[in-house]
């Protein structure tokens, strides 16, 4: 028997840029943000997947992007390679957790970097991390946060219900992507409380509009998810109380 309901807050969707921008361009205080957030929302602060990325091709200087993929190559053997764009190749090396300051470091000493008429940056440390988020007063996790509970549901593409997520990338702009699940069948005081926790310790606000709450279907075999509207001020209100 699956779990009846739970809240998830998908922020932000390709739709709006894939994720929420960061305000600082430094790469450094961009991870520290990061670290923070996990160490005080969460159960986790161990990437499943880290990589180091530089982009060679069209709006990107060879002058720039070649020294640093032979300096690379040269510390982390050999990338793979992915299509960026249909004119430009990202290559890609795998980091373990603990190299990911040493190669944020080398992301900093680079700026500053250049940038595509999209935004785009050739250089860039990225982690995902996936965790269970706990409850702000125990710090215990918050039962119900197994994917397994809600049978493997996949609300979008690469993203269980039960299962939070973020997906850091780290540059002179960075951006967080954030999937969190919130294991509460209705908007309780508690809740309000734990939302509000997870927002005191984000360096954006999260959007109104991106919530939902998903229940499970009358045949127990899926789910859907509705938005669910409540007003941010009243987490910004509990903040204070945070």
């Amino acid at each position: 028997m699956f779990r009846s309901s739970i809240i998830t807050y998908d922020g932000l969707p390709v739709s709006k840029g894939g994720a929420h921008r960061l305000r600082t361009p430094n790469p450094k205080l961009a991870l520290q943000q990061a670290r923070d957030f996990l160490t005080a929302c969460t159960d986790t602060s161990i990437p499943k997947v880290a990589f180091v990325e530089v982009i060679r091709g069209h709006g990107f200087d060879d002058e720039f992007s070649l020294p640093l993929i032979e300096q690379l190559t040269r510390k982390l053997g050999g990338s793979s390679r992915r299509q960026a764009g249909t004119r430009n190749i990202a290559h890609r090396w795998n980091l373990n957790a603990d190299q990911i300051d040493e190669y944020v470091d080398m992301v900093n000493e680079a700026l500053p970097l250049p940038v595509d008429p999209f935004g785009l940056q050739p250089f860039v440390v990225a982690a995902q991390i996936n965790f269970r988020i706990l409850d702000p007063q125990t710090r215990v996790v918050l039962s119900g946060q197994e994917s397994e509970l809600y049978g493997n549901y996949s609300a979008y593409p690469g993203q269980v219900l039960g299962t939070s997520q973020l997906y850091a990338r780290i540059s002179g702009r960075s951006s967080f992507s954030l999937f969190l699940n919130f294991p509460f069948e209705q908007q309780t005081a508690a809740f309000l409380s734990t939302a509000a926790h997870v927002q005191n310790h984000l360096p954006f606000p999260l959007s109104q509009k991106h919530w939902k709450q998903w229940r499970l279907t009358k045949n127990g075999i899926g789910y859907v998810g509705r938005r669910v509207m409540f007003k941010l001020d009243v987490l910004r209100a509990r903040m204070s109380d945070d």
